[in-house]
């Protein structure tokens, strides 16, 4: 048995790229820290995670699937560093991914960067990590070069 964590509802459509089993569950958690907090304390960390969901990115194209390598939290105000994880990757994919690459997790959109070299920005994935699971892996798919504007346009 698999999890696959979608942040919204919006996010469900992309499960249709993966061959989710019978015995397999999927959480809509909700946007943010808290959310995926509540929705995950009381699953077992031994059972596998699939992250699926929309993201920024710095440079990749909009509609880019990427398969995420290595996520941490972003603070571009302060410099400290934060536990960064490693991740798996996803084995029931439909469709081959386009781009591996690190995303950073923030608990606010992301809007600009310095960071230079392809990246993902989301608001879930480290704090998921953080909860302790063994087996955690991720897909994001390119919705927005950093608007909001541009996210709410194609995360419907």
């Amino acid at each position: 048995m698999k999890i696959y964590v979608v942040a919204t509802t919006n996010e469900l459509k992309l499960l249709d790229n993966y061959n989710i089993e019978s015995d397999d569950r999927i959480i809509v958690t909700g946007i943010g820290a808290t959310n995926v907090i509540k929705a995950l304390k009381d699953i077992d960390v031994k059972t596998p995670v699939v992250n699926v969901g929309y993201c920024g990115s710095n440079i990749l194209p909009v509609g880019t699937i990427v398969s995420v390598s290595k996520c941490t939290t972003y603070h571009p105000i302060i410099n400290y560093k934060e536990a960064e994880y490693t991740l798996g990757q996803v084995g029931s994919r439909k469709v081959p991914f386009d781009e591996k690459a690190i995303c950073f997790t923030n608990t606010d959109f992301v809007t600009a960067t310095k960071y230079s070299d392809p990246c993902v920005f989301d608001m879930e994935l480290a704090f998921i990590c953080s909860l302790g699971f063994f087996d955690v892996r991720s897909d994001k798919y390119v919705s927005d070069n950093l608007s909001l504007d541009e996210y709410e346009r194609n995360s419907k």
